[in-house]
């Protein structure tokens, strides 16, 4: 049989451990930080969202309160307390708040919604205010049958789920999109069940500047049938280089203090 040099064999151990650290550190994604939050209680019943401030934000990102933007009729529900819905004479309702563009890192919208009578309710990222702008928008919608849509560049549709199972649309479902930038990849999630994973082609993620939420409500406007609560969004941002240069470091410390253990024997 072959004999094993121990201190060969101590120096792949060094390494092989080092490479093992690294290759754990690079597929964990850094923390996220939570930028923006909204629960809506604070609003007046039967007011409009457009303008208001939002409950919480990250005070590195931004210098002041950021405000939403809310099309016509985007009110604090008049009848059911700390969420948003449209009045009665809305068909669609919107609500935006502006945000810093990334290149690279995850950026995750998560929101509390009730379709109820109404066609849809979707979270997007967005390059300005128009909901269905062909400069690359992305958004991912919940309709009344309980399917996740998820669609680019205004109409141009990336797929759809198949229903989430038990749906109910007057119950309230906790709607997810995860949108990886590096990977150019969009996620969606019903109450933690992932209904979607697409690959996002010829879009230019730098330029999302807006995000936020929309209600439609085909036909004849419903009040306070599809509603919004809990809307969060946070972001996690790719680890530096020197921080795999200092798992690298560790690994190469291990190897020196093996070296040095291996001489004294």
């Amino acid at each position: 049989m072959k004999r094993i040099d121990p201190k060969r064999s101590g120096i792949l151990k060094a390494l092989a451990g080092a490479a093992l650290l690294i290759s754990m550190f690079a597929a964990t994604p850094a923390h996220a930080t939570v930028i923006i939050s909204d629960n809506f209680d604070s609003g007046t019943a039967g007011t409009a969202l457009n303008g208001a401030a939002v409950q919480y934000y990250d005070s590195a990102s931004y210098g002041s309160a950021p405000t939403w933007y809310g099309s016509a009729g985007t009110i604090y529900s008049a009848t059911t307390a700390g969420v948003i819905s449209s009045a009665t004479n809305a068909t669609t309702i919107l609500g935006l708040v502006s945000v810093t563009d990334q290149s690279s890192g995850v950026m995750t919208l998560q929101a509390d919604v009730r379709v109820g009578s109404s066609s849809w309710v979707g979270l997007g990222f967005l390059n300005g205010t128009n909901w269905f702008g062909t400069n690359n928008t992305v958004f991912s919608i919940l309709n009344g049958g309980g399917y996740v849509t998820t669609q680019k560049n205004g109409s141009t549709a990336v797929g759809t789920s198949a229903a989430y199972t038990g749906f109910v649309g007057t119950n309230t479902y906790t709607l997810k999109l995860v949108y990886d930038l590096d990977a150019s990849t969009i996620k969606t999630y019903v109450n933690g069940t992932q209904m979607s994973s697409y690959v996002l082609t010829g879009l230019n993620s730098s330029v999302i500047n807006q995000l936020g939420f929309r209600i439609f409500n085909e036909g004849s406007a419903i009040a306070d049938s599809g509603r919004i609560d809990n809307f969060i969004y946070d972001y996690a941002a790719v680890p530096e280089p020197s921080t795999f240069a200092l798992f690298a470091g560790a690994g190469l410390m291990g190897l020196v203090l093996n070296r040095r253990r291996s001489a004294r024997l």
